[in-house]
């Protein structure tokens, strides 16, 4: 069985799990207590980020897991984006230790170690 037969991942799903992940972290953010933490990216390096990652989420519209770990890391980026437009800070609920972090630093970790993961290990051109 094929990996797109395992996971039907369409635009649909794409806009769903984006949109299902900025409003949970958003009404985690609003919920809990939130220490605020000094945005350490400027807002137009975030928004080139948020470009350059929609480009290789189109490009790679025939990897169903490489869209979803993209979809992760823009969903987060956006989110921190959106703390840092209209707080003037990101806000992060949650520590371990002295680390803070929210869920959107999370989902963009993991979108990471994702693509990281399932870089090809043979590199071919296109």
């Amino acid at each position: 069985m094929s990996p797109r037969a395992l996971l039907p991942v369409g635009q649909a799903g794409i806009a769903a799990l984006a949109a299902s992940l900025i409003t949970l972290d958003q009404l985690l953010k609003k919920y809990l207590t939130a220490q605020p933490a000094p945005a350490h990216v400027p807002v137009y390096v975030s928004i080139a980020i948020l470009v350059t990652t929609c480009f290789y989420l189109y490009k790679g519209k025939d990897r169903p897991y490489t869209q979803i770990f993209l979809t992760l890391i823009i969903a987060g980026a956006f989110s921190n984006l959106v703390d840092q437009v209209v707080d003037g800070a990101i806000l992060d609920p949650f520590s371990l230790g002295r680390v803070q972090y929210n869920l959107a630093d999370l989902a963009i970790i993991i979108g990471a170690l994702g693509i990281l993961v399932n870089l090809p290990t043979k590199m071919t051109r296109e």
